[in-house]
């Protein structure tokens, strides 16, 4: 059956009595029913199986808790609970692989339906493996941040601290502890210079560019 003829067979399915089986059947994310109650699994389609690295066949009758890492069991049990008081939740999680080790992240959109609770699996491997590049990358410029021999100050769109490098708190006699998150021109800038530190940062967050701007930093000596 080529992909069309399997289109309209999920079609035809899908609207008659046979709804169930023709999502499960015709799904490419996986699908798991749950038990409204025990949270153990009724039915899975072939793409859970191959999401939690094995077959469909043997994930019914177990629960869902055992395919997942020990930590996020109390997070499971809670968006069941929540989808079956409040119709749905959502849940990112992964998926242990029991032979080959490892895991698998995946978003997991859980639906209160009749029969059960209807939860569907979306792979979001390259998702997560996006969110960790950017993640090293931040730590990575962080860390050459902290040794530069300048002072570098970050600031968010509000002009709050965000990073104070080591020369930075050497130099003002200041902990990252007493100025992350506060304002950093009331906090760093002497009252004669604020004026025009706020002007340059209003100026920067606008993205146009700033000449060179001396300032008098207060210390925490």
């Amino acid at each position: 059956m080529d992909s069309s003829e399997r289109k309209d067979s999920c079609a035809i399915e899908e609207s008659g009595p046979g709804l169930y089986r023709a999502l499960f059947r015709c799904s490419s994310d996986g699908l798991l029913l749950i038990h409204h109650e025990t949270g153990q699994i009724l039915e899975a389609n072939a793409a859970a199986g191959i999401m939690a690295g094995r077959p469909a066949d043997s994930l019914r009758g177990i629960h869902l808790v055992d395919l997942i890492e020990a930590q996020d069991a109390e997070r499971v049990h809670t968006a069941l609970k929540d989808a079956r008081e409040a119709g749905s939740s959502l849940l990112d999680l992964s998926l242990v692989h029991p032979d080959r080790g490892g895991s698998r992240p995946v978003s997991v959109h859980f639906e209160t339906l009749p029969a059960g609770v209807l939860a569907l699996v979306h792979d979001i491997t390259e998702k997560a493996r996006m969110f960790d590049m950017v993640r090293r990358e931040k730590e990575m410029s962080r860390s050459l941040l902290e040794t530069v021999n300048a002072c570098v100050l970050g600031v968010d769109l509000k002009g709050r601290v965000t990073l104070l490098n080591r020369r930075f708190r050497e130099t003002a006699g200041m902990a990252l502890s007493d100025t992350l998150g506060r304002d950093a021109i009331e906090t760093l800038v002497a009252e004669h210079d604020r004026l025009a530190a706020r002007r340059a940062l209003a100026e920067l967050v606008a993205g146009r560019a700033v000449e060179e701007l001396d300032l008098t930093i207060l210390s925490g000596r």
